[in-house]
């Protein structure tokens, strides 16, 4: 049995721990995301020009977050 040849090549449990903390990433941004667009479109007081600006921030994080990132995940871990 040779040992050697398999002493630097990573581990297939090595790297589940990234693919875990990304994908733990993912779910917060687009669920805080989706908070600040359902706070700001509920809330009347919230409904400022300011906040409007920031609606449509968070739209744009949250797509970001949720088609972009993932697929950037499963490129850079296949």
């Amino acid at each position: 049995m040779n040992l050697t040849s398999n002493i630097f090549s990573p581990d297939k449990n090595d790297l589940n721990w990234p693919i875990l903390t990304l994908s733990i990433l993912v779910l917060t941004g687009t669920l805080g995301n989706l908070l600040v667009c359902i706070s700001i479109s509920l809330d009347k007081q919230l409904q400022t020009v300011t906040n409007w600006f920031l609606f449509s921030l968070a739209i744009a994080d949250c797509l970001v977050s949720f088609v972009v990132l993932p697929l950037s995940i499963i490129k850079d871990f296949q």
